[in-house]
Formats: structure tokens, C-alpha cells, sequence
């Protein structure tokens, strides 16, 4: 009995020995990782691992291998005022041992709700910050680098110029929002809730997955990102995008070269029944105004400097289209007493689109109800100038439903047998003009029609008869006296004998 004692009093012994061992050991690691020059190592270190200039303000770690560090910042590159990079803190999962050797090993590094704002410099470049100064050279247009992948599991490294080490395993971004922003400080891509998960870390390279609960590019909202990317040297791919827009579904590709001479871009995108009223509200149209499932592909490549001189193609159709309330033919439409114009329900809605030379080429737009067809050709100028030729057509059946001065002025093509009329769609996008209605009515009725309008929403001005001739009264002597006295009333004649 005494034997089992002594030997339990000396496990107990043992036991809390090392207890107090191993409590001494982790405050004595916490107090060495807190101190000053240990921090500045492991500030060199994981800037050296990252390829960042990374700046922090503290460290702390627990017994579980929990590490955090707190306040990071990354300044912007090429002297731009403001921070590339802010987070509150990073979370991370470290191995105990090899702190004994001047060794972090981090199995898996979190940046938590980090603030990414890349800002263009002078030149309309991104510049990617690096923390090895005068390393980076200058790219050759056209020019490849081949890049030999190293093998899964290969950690990334970094080393303080007093031989601290740090080795990363894993390194993901949780809830981030980034903006890139162009010389005038205007956003051009905007996102957030943006996860990142990286499976290659090899800076300047880096490639792995992104999702973002938002990304908004060129006025289009994209919801529930997520595709495969991969930064190279400042060439950024995002090689498989899905996500939804507008209640719809969005799948393509996107290609930018940060550094190249004016960021050349190129992009495709894929649209299934996406809800147009909900894009036109963005873009600041009347709410209930056009409805319909949207449908097409666009494909578009130039440069991000000079965005406005891209050039591309794209096809559009509109499934269940409905437009009512535009201004554009409402009147119209109630004045000939066609409810098709006021209200059209489209059985066919289709759109041929070019883009160049800062324009968007209609070649051409088909809006057509079961017994009306609308066709227009022409340009939209990106400053939402409108110049369009523009062909009306209705059937029989509608056409005789048309006053009979207004009648003969729809006539049949070679080309188009429903009888029509030519006209031109002018003014802007967010309240176009026409000549259709002079054309339909004749000038003259044109005019009465106008003023009826007017008349009608109190905007009708008064007009001079333009017949009634204009008789000057005589000129008076400037000296003779105004007589008052009237002349006498001439006799009656005598009579006849």
C-alpha cells in the first residue's frame, strides 16, 4: 500500500510538473512571439511568404495552436495615397514544435472581412504591390512566362533577414469586399461577401476559387458568384463564371491585364431569362414600364483605359415581352386609337448588337405583336444619344381599323408585304423623340395634334391666326391738331321727278 502512495504521489508529481512546465512554456511563448523584435521577424517573414508589404499590430496565440494576428494593413502600390489591404484580424492554425526552432508553421491562414481597394496609378494601371523592392521587371508585350507548377502540398515560405521563418499551408479570404478603382478614384468592379479559397500560392501567381454574394461590373449586378480563377504577373483570369443576374442565369469568362498598356480586357457572357425590368430599374428606367425573360450572348474585348472604344458582338431575345407606359408611342397609340402601341405584348423580340467605335450598333432590333411589327436600325452613342431608322407595320385586319388620311401613308415593300411606314427614332435613351407622328397625320393635322396635347397637359401655346391679314393704320401728321368735330352727315338726294 505504501508503494501504490509513493508511486501515486509521484505521478501526481510528475503530472503537475509538467502541467506547470507546459503552462510556463506557453506564456513564455506568448510573452517571446509578443515582444517587439520577434513580431518585426514574423512581419518580415510572412511579407517575404506573401510577396506583400505587410504591416500588423499585434500577435497572440493560445494553448489549441490558435494563432491571431491583429490590424493588418498593406499599403497601395506606386505611391498611391490610402490601403491596398485592411483587416481586423487574421485567424490561423499553428504547429507548437517548431517555434523551438524559429520556425512558424501555419497550417491554415484565414483573412477575415478584409477591405480590398486596388487603385489605378497615373499611367491607368494596377500596379500589384511587392515587398521585394527593385525585384520586379518590366513586362514584355506578348511575352509568356513559363511557370512550372510545384507539386500539392508545397508550402509557401518566407524568411526574416534574422533567419525567423515562416512556412503556410493553406490560405483562404472570409466575407471580404474588393473595389478596383480607376485614376479618378471611380469604381469599375465592385464585390462582397467574397470567399476565397487559394490552391496555389506562388507570388507573383496565385489561383484557387472565388465565390462572392455580389459583383457589380459595367451597371450588371451579378448574385451568387463563383468560378476558378488565376492571377499571374498581373494577368487575371476568371476562366468560368456562374452566378445569376436579374433573377436569371449568367455564365462566361473574364480576362485583365492589370499591368499591360491600358489594361486590355476581353469578356463573354452567357444570359438564360434574366427578368428585364429588374436590369432597366438599374439603369433607371420606370418601374413596371417593360417586363420579359431576357435571353443572349455578348462577347466584348478592348481595353479597360479606354472601355468606351471596345468592340464586339452580341444576340438578344425577349421571352413573354411586354412593354406599356413608354411615352415614345403611348400617344401615338391612343391618338390612331391602336391599344397595341400603348401596350404590347411581343410574340417575337429580338436584337442583332455591334459595339465599336463608342457606339452600340442595332442590326437590327424586331419587336412584333401577332398583328404589329416594329424593326429599327442605327446607333445608340454611349452618352445615350439615339439615332435609329425605324419601320412600322400592321396587318389588314389592323390597318383598316386606321383613319383613311392616315391609312394611305402605310404602304407595302418588296421587302416587307405588311403595309408600313418609315420613320426616325431620335433624342435619348431615357425619353426618345419621333417623326412618326408627323408622318402618320400630315403636318397640318400633325400640328393639331400637338396642340391637343399640349392642351391637355396645360403646355399648349397660344398661336396667331396666320390667315387673318394685317391692315397698318394710316400715319397721321406729326403737326396736324386731332379735330374732334365729326363731318356733316351727307343729304339724302332729291328726289327724281
Amino acid at each position: 500500500m505504501r508503494a501504490v502512495k509513493r508511486l501515486s504521489k509521484a505521478i501526481l508529481f510528475v503530472g503537475g510538473g509538467l502541467a506547470v512546465f507546459a503552462a510556463g512554456t506557453l506564456i513564455a511563448l506568448s510573452l517571446y512571439l509578443k515582444s517587439s523584435s520577434v513580431q518585426a521577424q514574423i512581419q518580415d517573414a510572412l511579407a517575404d511568404a506573401l510577396g506583400l508589404p505587410v504591416k500588423f499590430a499585434s500577435t497572440s496565440l493560445t494553448p489549441w495552436s490558435d494563432l491571431e494576428i491583429n490590424g493588418i494593413h498593406i499599403a497601395q502600390p506606386g505611391g498611391v495615397e490610402g490601403e491596398f489591404i485592411e483587416a481586423e484580424s487574421i485567424s490561423a492554425s499553428y504547429e507548437l514544435l517548431p517555434l523551438f526552432r524559429k520556425e512558424l508553421v501555419i497550417s491554415r491562414m484565414t483573412l477575415d472581412a478584409p477591405k480590398l481597394v486596388w487603385r489605378q496609378n497615373e499611367e491607368g494601371q494596377w500596379e500589384w504591390p511587392n515587398a521585394k523592392k527593385g525585384e520586379k521587371k518590366p513586362k514584355v508585350k506578348g511575352e509568356k512566362k513559363l511557370r512550372v507548377k510545384k507539386p500539392k502540398g508545397t508550402r509557401l515560405a518566407g524568411q526574416s533577414k534574422s533567419g525567423f521563418r515562416v512556412l503556410i499551408d493553406d490560405i483562404a479570404v472570409r466575407q471580404g469586399t474588393i473595389q478596383l478603382l480607376d485614376a479618378q478614384g471611380l469604381p469599375v468592379v465592385s464585390g462582397i461577401g467574397v470567399n476565397i479559397d487559394l490552391d496555389e500560392f506562388e507570388p507573383p501567381y496565385f489561383g484557387g476559387t472565388l465565390r462572392a454574394g455580389k459583383i457589380e461590373w459595367a451597371g450588371l449586378t451579378f448574385e451568387t458568384v463563383a468560378t476558378p480563377f488565376t492571377f499571374d504577373d498581373g494577368a487575371l483570369d476568371l476562366s468560368a463564371l456562374a452566378g445569376q443576374l436579374a433573377d436569371g442565369t449568367a455564365n462566361g469568362s473574364f480576362q485583365l491585364d492589370t499591368e499591360d498598356e491600358g489594361s486590355p480586357l476581353s469578356a463573354k457572357l452567357t444570359v438564360r431569362k434574366a427578368q428585364l425590368g429588374n436590369l432597366v430599374i438599374a439603369w433607371g428606367w420606370t418601374d413596371g414600364a417593360v417586363s420579359g425573360l431576357l435571353s443572349g450572348e455578348i462577347e466584348l474585348h478592348g481595353t479597360l483605359k479606354k472601355f468606351a472604344r471596345s468592340e464586339g458582338k452580341g444576340h438578344l431575345s425577349l421571352e413573354d415581352g411586354h412593354f406599356q407606359k413608354l411615352e415614345l408611342f403611348e400617344t401615338i397609340g391612343q391618338v390612331l386609337g391602336l391599344d397595341e402601341l400603348a401596350n404590347m405584348h411581343f410574340s417575337e423580340a429580338t436584337a442583332e448588337l455591334r459595339m465599336a467605335d463608342e457606339k452600340v450598333f442595332v442590326e437590327p432590333v424586331v419587336l412584333a405583336t401577332p398583328d404589329l411589327r416594329l424593326t429599327a436600325k442605327g446607333a445608340v452613342k454611349l452618352d445615350t444619344k439615339v439615332s435609329l431608322d425605324a419601320r412600322l407595320a400592321v396587318d389588314e385586319k389592323l390597318a383598316k381599323r386606321l383613319p383613311s388620311f392616315v391609312r394611305d401613308n402605310f404602304v407595302a415593300t418588296e421587302t416587307d408585304p405588311m403595309r408600313g411606314i418609315d420613320f426616325k427614332v431620335t433624342g435619348k435613351t431615357s425619353k426618345p423623340k419621333t417623326d412618326l407622328a408627323e408622318k402618320l397625320i400630315g403636318k397640318k393635322v400633325g400640328e393639331q395634334v400637338s396642340d391637343l396635347i399640349g392642351g391637355l397637359f396645360g403646355t399648349k401655346k397660344k398661336k396667331k391666326d396666320a390667315d387673318k391679314p394685317v391692315v397698318p393704320e394710316p400715319a397721321k401728321p406729326a403737326d396736324a391738331p386731332v379735330s374732334t368735330i365729326q363731318p356733316p352727315a351727307p343729304k339724302d338726294p332729291a328726289p327724281q321727278p
